[in-house]
């Protein structure tokens, strides 16, 4: 006679269900990828504080405990100009703000 116990994490205690194994948890999403989907989507130059907004309203970002993310942005922009040959986001003629330079 077998007896068929359930499944527990280690971690936590809790049980496994069927879901916990069909469905995974979405992988969390950098600012800047929401960035870059948040200026392909809008097809206009914008500020870090505009993408910002934008990536709240769409609920594709959700604020982390950071004090300013836009400056996080600002920086991961510039480093990926600054290594990249083909950058995703450059600078716009308009000062302070961004485009998307994909397809």
């Amino acid at each position: 006679m077998r007896c068929e116990r359930p499944l527990r994490n280690l971690r936590t205690g809790k049980e496994f269900t069927s879901k916990t194994f069909i469905i995974p948890p979405p992988p969390k999403r950098s600012l800047f990828e929401v960035a870059v989907e948040v200026l392909r989507l809008a097809k206009m130059p914008m500020n870090t504080r505009e993408i910002i907004e934008w990536a709240i309203e769409l609920k594709l970002w959700q604020p982390t405990g950071t004090k300013t993310p836009e400056q996080t942005l600002y920086g991961a922009i510039h480093r990926e100009n600054k290594t990249k040959e083909q950058p995703r986001i450059v600078r716009s003629d308009l000062k302070g703000k961004f485009i998307y330079a994909g397809e």
